[in-house]
């Protein structure tokens, strides 16, 4: 299974990650994976053996100019990520590849390509996105389960208002709607694609306070009933939201993890079969 999973900053994205067929790749530019990795172990989530880490330097933008954040990035981007990510595509012992985060990947080759990330026009953006499509063909023919873990942020619409000076455009952040940051075409290199989230508001214990919903899936498409642009989707009332565990062939599952994720997408399989 091929997964693109987004979520705020605190939303269990990496745990969700940790979810997947042991043994797992983590790559992790984020700075809080090494924390959430060893709280699971501690816990007895997972083993040790479960997880190799492979930390990738995200280049410090306050220090050095645009030229030397863009070598810095380079490296980071080759030594860090693509020559151990080449070894792991080929090591079959490797069951699972997670991306954390996959949002902060695609900035650090921006990085790489430009010396910065902001205020790059869309024609500059295309050698860095032709580069990153290529990256997503690579994870998805490897034979291995893959999760490409995103930051979401808010969603902004624009609207024309009459102002003293005459009609002006204003921008409005539109409440309770997010977008995955980032590559913006990584659901045509994913067969599902859903959205976490954590609701203080539910009863229960801590882990029935976070959810999942499919956003997209092309191995079984009813599994979609909304899109994340309307604002229905965001409705955590809604029964199309995977909230705490299900007791499966007498296993308790946690819906908001790979492997009940991976036995909706594929019926008829068994937690087994995706531990």
């Amino acid at each position: 299974m091929v997964a693109s999973i987004n979520g705020h900053e605190g939303h269990r994205k990496t745990t969700f990650g940790l979810t997947a067929p042991k043994p797992i790749a983590l790559f992790h530019i984020d700075p809080n994976t090494v924390e959430v990795v060893d709280k699971a172990i501690s816990t007895g989530e997972i083993d040790r053996s479960d997880v190799t880490l492979h930390p990738i330097e995200y280049p410090s933008s306050i220090f050095g100019g645009k030229d030397q954040i863009q070598d810095d990035a380079h490296r980071a981007w080759t030594d860090d990520f693509v020559d151990p990510l080449r070894d792991t595509l080929e090591d079959s012992d490797v069951r699972s590849i997670v991306i954390d985060t996959a949002t902060e990947l695609f900035e650090l080759l921006m990085m790489a390509d430009h010396g910065r990330t902001i205020q790059i026009l869309p024609e500059m953006r295309t050698k860095t996105n032709y580069k990153f499509k290529g990256l997503l063909q690579a994870l998805k023919r490897s034979r291995k389960h893959i999760v490409l873990l995103h930051r979401v942020r808010d969603v902004w619409e624009s609207s024309i208002i009459d102002t003293a000076k005459g009609k002006e455009e204003q921008r409005n952040k539109v409440a309770g709607v997010f977008e995955r940051e980032g590559f913006n075409k990584v659901g045509y290199h994913v067969n599902v694609e859903g959205y976490l989230m954590f609701d203080p508001a539910r009863e229960g214990t801590l882990n029935n306070q976070y959810g999942l919903r499919v956003s997209r899936c092309t191995q079984r498409p009813s599994l979609v009933t909304r899109q994340p642009d309307e604002r229905a989707f965001w409705n955590l009332d809604s029964d199309d939201w995977w909230w705490g565990r299900a007791k499966i062939d007498g296993q308790r599952v946690h819906r908001a993890s790979f492997t009940y994720l991976a036995m909706q997408v594929f019926e008829g399989t068994t937690p087994e079969d995706w531990q």
